[in-house]
């Protein structure tokens, strides 16, 4: 029983250090969604994660004729596209959930279990996960969150194709 601080310790580093990647991959999942709906639309796309500063990813024209393609689709083409990102970063949060809800019921259904050290850590990886993917997933579809992907829609963004590549 005296060992308990210094496990909650440990869980809290284990936590922290392993949600920065986590961060990141989720991140580049939510590109990947955007980077599918620009192909969809027969555009080529390219993803570029920010690892310092928000928005921590940006799916963008691969050339200026892409540029141009994207500034020229209506505004449902356009919804499609900023939509994507918000789609897989769903259905990670659906997989997340499915993840936690067999661990917690494995956990339940296997009190004797000698080995619950590794089950609670795989407890903490897919809560620690779920926490990480709940946060981009709420600046995404907030409107009021400038350059988030909902703001986009709104306020029609589109790509400036002539200083756009000298930035990238």
């Amino acid at each position: 029983m005296n060992n308990l601080p210094k496990q909650i310790i440990i869980y809290f580093v284990f936590m922290i250090i392993i949600s920065v990647p986590l961060f990141y991959l989720f991140a580049y999942i939510h590109e990947l969604g955007h980077k599918s709906q620009f192909t969809s639309e027969d555009i080529n796309s390219k993803i570029k994660i920010n690892y310092l500063k928000w928005p921590y990813g940006l799916t963008y024209p691969a050339a200026s004729e892409d540029c141009d393609k994207f500034n020229g689709l209506s505004q449902e083409s356009k919804a499609k596209i900023y939509y994507g990102g918000i789609k897989y970063n769903i259905l990670s949060l659906f997989l997340i959930i499915i993840s936690l809800t067999l661990a917690i019921a494995f956990l339940i259904a296997r009190p004797e279990s000698a080995n619950k050290k590794w089950l609670i850590i795989i407890f903490l990886l897919i809560l620690v996960a779920l926490i990480v993917l709940i946060q981009p997933l709420a600046k995404n579809s907030n409107p009021l969150i400038v350059n988030g992907d909902i703001w986009k829609l709104v306020n029609n963004f589109t790509f400036n194709c002539e200083n756009m590549f000298k930035s990238l």
